[in-house]
C-alpha cells in the first residue's frame, strides 16, 4: 500500500520524522520540543507491503495492482466476459484479465 507522507528533520537533534498527510499532525520534535524543519513530501510503501512484494520474504504475496491508479481492489475478468478476437485469420485472447473496482479500467 502506498501512503504519502510529509518528512522532517529536527534542527537541534537532527531526528528525522515522517508524517502521513492523510492524518492530522504537528510537526514538533517530541525530544526537544522545537519546531521541524520540512525537508520532503512523497509516496511510501508500507514495510507490509515491501515485504508482500519481496519474493524472497516468507510473506510474499503475488499482489496485482492497477497500472492507472495503483489501487489493489481489483477483480480477475471471467473467462466469458474475455472476448476472443479474429485478426488476420487468427484467434486470440483478449489483453485484458483483471477489472480495477475503484476506476473501472480493464488491464
Amino acid at each position: 500500500m502506498i501512503i504519502n507522507k510529509d518528512v522532517y528533520e529536527c534542527p537541534i537533534c537532527r531526528e528525522l520524522y515522517t508524517f502521513d498527510t492523510s492524518k492530522e499532525y504537528t510537526a514538533v520534535c517530541p525530544e526537544c520540543k522545537c519546531n521541524l524543519s520540512f525537508i520532503l513530501n512523497g509516496d511510501f510503501d508500507t514495510k507490509l507491503a515491501k515485504l508482500r512484494k519481496d519474493k524472497n520474504s516468507p510473506c510474499y504475496i503475488h499482489v496485482v495492482e492497477c497500472p492507472y491508479c495503483s489501487s489493489m481492489n481489483i477483480s480477475e475478468l471471467p473467462e466469458s466476459d474475455e472476448e476472443t478476437l479474429m485478426l488476420f485469420g487468427h484467434w486470440r485472447k483478449k489483453d485484458n484479465q483483471w477489472h480495477c473496482n475503484k476506476c473501472g479500467r480493464n488491464f
